[in-house]
């Protein structure tokens, strides 16, 4: 097989497998985490939907200081603070899977 034509064939492979990878890279965060999470965010739409968008504002001291809900959440739940602030994107991702998946009874 052609050298260049195999490294061509794995980066495609890994760019497109990417955010899956990623995501499976973080096994410490646990369903329960992400499931309590995605609670808090429940009562919250507005503030999940901007995490949802951009979960990066985790770590931002001024989103946390105009959202002093989530920056108590965080302090209070420092497991969850510790995995968002790890891979806030993979977290989001899996708090999204989660979601979909859960009836409404369930989350709220």
């Amino acid at each position: 097989m052609n050298l260049k034509y195999f490294a061509s064939a794995l980066l495609g492979v890994a760019v497109i497998m990417g955010p899956s990878f990623a995501t499976a890279q973080d096994s410490d965060t646990t369903k329960k985490q992400i499931h309590q999470f995605d609670v808090f965010l429940d009562s919250r739409p507005k503030l999940g939907s901007e995490l949802t968008h951009n979960p990066t504002l985790v770590k931002d001291p001024t989103f946390l200081k105009k959202n002093p809900e989530l920056a108590n959440y965080l302090k209070t739940h420092k497991d969850i603070g510790t995995e968002l602030n790890e891979n806030p994107t993979a977290f989001m991702q899996g708090s999204m899977r989660i979601a979909r998946r859960l009836p409404t009874s369930i989350t709220s």
